[in-house]
């Protein structure tokens, strides 16, 4: 398969992925357990906005999904003040919807309560567009990249948030799990090569330094883990009051964040200057080993400044 075909295969199937998946999300609705109370949780669309009562607005919304798809029902969407809760609510916008439900076998709507806006299809439309420009610009190494992704997240959800779980340090797990991700992204991404083990052998190196430093500034600042506003957010709230989360090692989870923020950046920075010092060796095989040394300093110091922005404005933002 040529390289057009395989692109033009490749996007087709992300279009098609993101279409079935579109259908998916407007068919979500769950039916949650809250000891007795039974809550159902669905879609709705706002057909209607009235501002003319003596509440601030009296929404009209269609039910999208759920057993009670197709009714319309009214809430009145009364403004507090605060600007974090209060919702404006315009004609077209979809919110998950809470509806109680109280009898078995229940076929009328009692009871309606407004939730969050429903964000995901934005962010699947982001995600498809991406993907589609990857393989645009990149081909099968766009296509490798996408592997790679589903790779990374895959680890970090059946691989570190479990060992973080069940009590393993959250920096020996993080650095394991940096490692194993630098790893695999660049053999999926370039093949087997030895710029891919110069690559990670970089990449780890940095990866210990960051490590060190980490406990270095645990101790020398008495980092906590933890922030005294954060107790006031519900999140906060929620997991103070969790028995498991008690016996968390919080200032580890906060330096295993700091390392996998950076492990990007540093396989980056790796794979920049391996890659550079192997074309150096490919168009002049005669190069000495201090001449390669040599041209990957050069390399590494040209692009130190911009990876130095990278992070700062990374963590900054």
């Amino acid at each position: 398969m040529n390289e057009w075909k395989l692109k033009v295969f490749g996007i087709l199937t992300i279009l098609v992925i993101v279409a079935v998946l579109h259908i998916k999300l407007f068919q979500f609705s769950e039916i949650v357990h809250q000891g007795a109370l039974r809550t159902l949780l669905c879609l709705g669309r706002v057909i209607k906005v009235d501002t003319s009562e003596s509440v601030d607005q009296i929404v009209t919304f269609q039910v999208i999904s759920g057993q009670f798809g197709g009714e319309t029902v009214r809430v009145n969407n009364i403004w507090s003040g605060r600007a974090f809760g209060d919702r404006v609510l315009r004609k077209g916008d979809v919110l998950f919807l809470e509806i109680p439900l109280r009898r078995q076998n229940q076929t009328t709507i009692d009871e309606v309560r407004m939730l969050e806006y429903f964000r995901t299809p934005f962010l699947l439309y982001i995600t498809g567009l991406l993907g589609c420009l990857m393989i645009y610009v990149g081909g099968m190494k766009g296509l490798r990249a996408i592997l790679t992704l589903f790779v990374d997240a895959l680890v970090v959800l059946f691989v570190l948030v479990p060992l973080m779980l069940k009590g393993y340090n959250p920096i020996a797990v993080a650095l394991f799990i940096a490692g194993t991700l630098t790893l695999s992204t660049f053999v999926i991404i370039t093949g087997f090569s030895f710029k891919v083990v110069s690559g990670v052998l970089a990449t780890l190196g940095g990866l210990v330094a960051v490590g060190v430093l980490s406990v270095i500034s645990q101790k020398v600042m008495v980092l906590t883990g933890l922030a005294d506003e954060f107790g006031f957010l519900e999140l906060g709230i929620a997991l103070w009051r969790t028995e498991g989360a008690h016996g968390w090692n919080f200032t580890g989870l906060l330096s295993a964040g700091v390392i996998l923020g950076a492990v990007g950046a540093m396989m980056d920075v790796g794979m920049s200057i391996s890659s550079s010092v192997y074309e150096v060796k490919q168009v002049n095989p005669n190069i000495t080993v201090r001449q390669a040394i040599r041209a990957g300093l050069n390399v590494g110091r040209d692009i130190m400044g911009s990876m130095a922005d990278t992070l700062i404005f990374a963590y900054l933002g």
